[in-house]
């Protein structure tokens, strides 16, 4: 298992830094990684990204094998494993066979996914952890250590922090946003790692260059009808851009703002991270006005997530363990049917008067 105590470390004792990994696997084929001097990564990681490259990046990243074997870790946690697919057959002549409905078909499924990832949870959260911050010449820094304690890990938040560990073991990583409220209060949000593509600096994976967060969005009508709607967020270094796709095969748009809620008029799709007020001088009236300005996260190397892995490689749980679940759930279940056949089989018995008896099941 990966070091969960020291990814824990980080977050309590710097919360304004970036989490680093200290362990780097090898590179599988279906993680992205941009060279920091290539072009793309200049024009959107630095910019504004445009529509086809959104449209272009969510169609990867929906079909890559990375997110097919998150997709496999959520199926087999909510226990739905490959056993739902068995079928009993017989031979119907020399070139076919067909599905025999009359025979007993066991599916017996085994929660083993659930059950390792719950029992990991309960071992790394059971008890509450301790939060202790030193400050200049290792001495106590109470106020803020009493600011940790109550104002950012409150006991929902360590209930969260509990449940990212399952959601990392389903998917290989989950992810923690940084944000301050309307209030200037900083906050955690915790992110599903299949809803997130991560844009990597580094091949170690420690600096973000940009994150894409996909996921969907209901809608209601003044009718009472329900629709869907595909959302995607791109954060990057400036700010976060919104895209929309409807149910309806029209591509992908930008997502426009009311217009009280739109920050820059050129960029109707874009909100900064957070919003200031700064007095500058109007030269039109040369007077001082209060003018808002655009906020980011440079402490945090400019986009505000951090990276919970399960392990160095970023690999789901289910990837080691597949193979033997499928095994079990197959052997458990073909000796299942062997005892209900036994017990459903019809036997004809000739000759019961004495003659040459032959029995036939």
């Amino acid at each position: 298992d990966y070091r969960w105590g020291k990814c824990m470390n980080k977050l309590i004792t710097e919360v304004s830094e970036r989490s680093k990994s200290d362990a780097v696997g090898d590179e599988v084929d279906y993680q992205d990684t941009l060279p920091v001097n290539s072009k793309e990564l200049i024009d959107y990681v630095s910019g504004v990204p445009s529509v086809e490259f959104i449209s272009e990046e969510v169609n990867r990243f929906l079909n890559s094998n990375e997110y097919k074997l998150m997709k496999l870790g959520e199926r087999y946690y909510r226990m739905h494993p490959d056993i739902e697919q068995k079928r009993r057959w017989v031979i119907k002549d020399q070139n076919s066979q067909e599905e025999n409905t009359l025979l007993h078909n066991s599916r017996l499924k085994h929660a083993f996914l659930y059950k390792l990832l719950r029992q990991k949870k309960n071992y790394l959260f059971g008890r509450p952890f301790t939060i202790s911050v030193t400050g200049g010449k290792d001495k106590v820094d109470d106020d803020f250590q009493t600011y940790l304690e109550n104002k950012v890990f409150t006991e929902g938040l360590r209930a969260q922090l509990a449940d990212a560990s399952v959601d990392a073991g389903k998917y290989g990583k989950t992810w923690i946003q940084v944000y301050y409220d309307d209030n200037a209060q900083l906050h955690l949000n915790f992110v599903p790692g299949i809803t997130v593509k991560a844009y990597w600096k580094d091949n170690a994976h420690t600096q973000l260059s940009a994150i894409l967060r996909v996921y969907q969005v209901t809608n209601v009508d003044d009718k009472g009808s329900f629709s869907q709607t595909m959302r995607v967020e791109f954060y990057n270094a400036t700010g976060v851009y919104y895209f929309d796709k409807g149910s309806k095969d029209d591509g992908f748009k930008l997502h426009n703002f009311d217009a009280t809620n739109v920050f820059d008029p050129d960029r109707p799709n874009y909100k900064p991270y957070y919003q200031y007020k700064e007095r500058q001088l109007d030269e039109a009236t040369g007077q001082l006005v209060d003018k808002l300005q655009a906020g980011n996260f440079n402490d945090l190397g400019g986009v505000p997530f951090i990276c919970i892995k399960y392990n160095p490689d970023e690999l789901p749980l289910i990837a080691f363990i597949k193979d033997l679940v499928d095994d079990y759930d197959e052997v458990s279940s073909t000796v299942s049917d062997y005892l209900h056949d036994v017990s459903q089989s019809t036997k004809v018995v000739k000759g019961f008067d004495g003659g040459q008896k032959e029995a036939s099941t």
